[in-house]
This record gives structure tokens, sequence and C-alpha cells, in this order.
């Protein structure tokens, strides 16, 4: 009897060693995936940024991925009626945006304006004009509607503004140097042989740096623009040169006009005295 209970013993005590030795033997062929330490492959961090646990992710050249603004209001239209001031080099404008909540109901407006002074912003309702409260903080507008609006009602808006780009701080890109957004060359004209021209560079959001906007590459809205200039000067800008028109005071406004919805990045605005050479392509006009 003792001895059978001996032999079960045995049995038991043998069936676990070969149990453990059976789970050892498979964690031994488990290959390990390695840990890597990619916080020196991510640039751009600022000393706050938290990398907490990142040297944890098993992957190489790890980047930040920058996803797109949030879309609360969508840009319809816009229509900038645009006067050069050279002296002070500044751009006095009205803004007219027609917008659209995206998707859900909205009783507010934010738009990027850079450095602007801001003279009243109204609401268009039929011919009624009401003034709207808001808040600026030199970057951006934010707007307090009337009331709220849905996503299949727009909103139609006035902005009298200042803008002053060359009295911004600015910065830029390993690509792009400066986000100025609207350039003055030559403007007191001190510099012999060089000639006064105004131009304008807008990617990625440096548009509203020189009228009030909603300053995302993901953004699209069609453009109406009226220039305002010396006769002597050519301006360009997007689509179509819809007509000159002569002031009597040795002024001349364009106007210009773009149909295709583009982002406000590719807005462009320059003038100068250039020559111009007309030629066609396939019965489309086109100027040089």
């Amino acid at each position: 009897m003792n001895k059978d209970i001996a032999c079960s013993k045995k049995r038991i005590m043998k069936y676990y060693v070969m149990v453990i030795l059976l789970i050892s033997l498979i964690s031994s062929c488990k290959v390990k995936q390695p840990v890597i330490d990619v916080t020196p492959e991510v640039t751009g961090l600022s000393d706050t940024t938290d990398t907490t646990g990142w040297n944890e992710i098993p992957v190489k050249n790890y980047k930040i991925y920058h996803g797109s603004r949030t879309r609360l209001m969508d840009l319809i239209h816009t229509k900038l009626d645009i006067h050069l001031d050279w002296d002070k080099q500044q751009l006095n404008g009205l803004a007219s945006l027609q917008l659209r909540p995206y998707f859900k109901s909205q009783d507010k407006v934010v738009l990027d304006a850079k450095n602007f002074d801001i003279y009243q912003i109204a609401l268009i309702k039929g011919t009624d004009r009401i003034d709207l409260n808001y808040y600026y903080n030199g970057l951006k507008i934010f707007i307090n509607l009337d009331t709220m609006y849905s996503r299949t009602q727009d909103i139609f808006l006035e902005i009298k503004y200042t803008a002053k780009p060359t009295e911004r701080e600015h910065q830029g890109s390993r690509a792009i140097e400066s986000d100025q957004g609207l350039y003055f060359i030559n403007p007191d004209k001190s510099e012999e042989n060089k000639p006064v021209e105004v131009w304008t560079q807008g990617e990625t959001e440096s548009s509203s740096c020189w009228f009030p906007t909603i300053d995302s590459p993901n953004e699209r809205t069609t453009q109406e623009m009226f220039i305002t200039v010396p006769d002597r000067y050519t301006t360009l800008s997007n689509g179509e040169l819809v007509y000159s028109k002569f002031n009597g005071d040795s002024t001349r406004t364009d106007y210009w006009k773009m149909d295709l919805p583009h982002a406000p990045y590719l807005f462009m605005l320059a003038v100068g005295e250039f020559q111009i050479y007309k030629d066609s392509w396939h019965d489309i006009p086109v100027t040089y």
C-alpha cells in the first residue's frame, strides 16, 4: 500500500517537472521585440512636450502626426475690397464672407486675422446690418452671432479692418523663411533702380496676415477681389480680370474673380509696373 502511494507521488512529481520544462521551452522560443528609443528621431519638440512612454514604441523613425484642422464652419465665398497704404505699408480692407456651419449648428465664428486693427464686424441679413460683439486677441477673431445657425443656413459677415503685416513678429520654416504674408518692396522709392512692388505669399497659413479668413489648407472658398491702386500700376490676382474702372483721381480699381473653390493660402495679390504679354493655349487666354 505504501509502495503504491510512493509510486503515485513520483509520477505526480515527474508530471510537474515535465510541465515546468515545457513552459520554459516555449518561453525561450519567443522572439522578444526590440525596444527602440525613438525620442532622438522626433524633431520640433518643445521643452514641455510630454514624451512619457515614447521609448517603449517598437517602431523606427517614428514621426509626429499633424492632423488637419477640425472644421466647425465652411467658408463658402470671400469678397475683398482692398486699398494699399504705401507710406505705412498697410492694407485697408473690407472683407465680405459667406459661411455655413460645417455639420453641427453654431452660434459663433472664429476667424484667423494676424495683427489687424478691427473697426467693425456686421451681420448682413437682407437689407439689415447688425453690429456683432466680438473678441480679438491679435491672432483670431471670436465673433458672437445673433442666433444659432444650422448647416443649411448661410451667414454673411462684413469686416472693416487694417492689416499691418510688417509690424508683427515673423516666423518661418525650412521651406518658407517668412510668414509675413504681404510684402511691400521699396515702397518709399529709397533704393535706386529697384522696382516698387507689392506681392503676397500665403502658404501655408499666412494669408490671414492681410485678410480675415479660416486660414487652413483643408478649407475651400471662391473669391472676388477689388484692388484700388495708382493708375500706373498693374495688378495680378486669381481667376479672371473682369474689368478695370478709372476713379477720376489718378487711381484705378481692378475687379478679379475666381469661381473655382481653392484654399485660402492660394489667394494672391501682386502690384507693380509690369509689362503684359498676351498669348493663348487651346483658345484659353494666357497672359505673362
